[in-house]
């Protein structure tokens, strides 16, 4: 991904520091990662519903993912007003903090559960799986430096993975997963957005 991500950007002659190209890197990665996957899983007769890319409980899914998007919108918001980022600058980015957080939302959730939790569930069994996965993807972001206190930060990370874990295991899809994953960045990319450690 690291090799071709920023050619759009450099096309479209954007400023990589902007929302815009942010978002556009974050969806060229997503686009990379999940066609890979996917033309992977077809070429070895790997079923996509074994890495949670189907339907599954669509309907859980959803108001799983849509009501906790909403709520780490709404604590996003929230937060974005306690560090003096305006309503008014939020709004100019929402179409970017969508396309990013959605972009991200599926592609990590694919990436860091999707292809690990039910080939793990015949060793581990279903907790220790989504265990397992939720350690390693808290241990992913270790290095960040746009938290201003990172053991809270990974606590939160952790407990969310767990979260998403348990939602794409309850419903056998992504999607609910990667929705409520797309509201928990947006706490974390209206910061990035600002340009100050949330």
């Amino acid at each position: 991904m690291w090799l071709f991500d920023d050619l759009p950007i450099k096309w479209l002659r954007l400023d990589s520091k902007k929302p815009p190209a942010m978002a556009l890197g974050k969806v060229t990665d997503a686009v990379i990662l999940i066609c890979t996957v996917i033309v992977l899983a077809r070429l070895f007769r790997i079923s996509l519903g074994s890495i949670y890319l189907q339907k599954g409980g669509l309907r859980l899914g959803l108001i799983f993912g849509i009501v906790g998007f909403a709520v780490m919108a709404t604590f996003g918001v929230l937060e974005a007003q306690s560090l003096g980022i305006g309503f008014e600058r939020i709004r100019a980015w929402i179409p970017w903090l969508l396309v990013f957080c959605l972009a991200n939302g599926v592609m990590e959730e694919l990436f860091a559960r999707g292809l690990f939790l039910k080939k793990f569930e015949p060793f581990l069994g279903r907790f220790f799986s989504n265990l397992v996965t939720a350690i390693v993807f808290a241990a992913g972001h270790v290095g960040v430096t746009y938290s201003s206190a990172l053991p809270t930060f990974l606590g939160v990370v952790f407990v969310f993975a767990l979260l998403a874990g348990w939602a794409m295991q309850k419903t056998d899809a992504i999607w609910g997963s990667a929705l409520f994953h797309a509201g928990a960045d947006i706490l974390i990319m209206i910061g990035i957005f600002a340009g100050v450690k949330t």
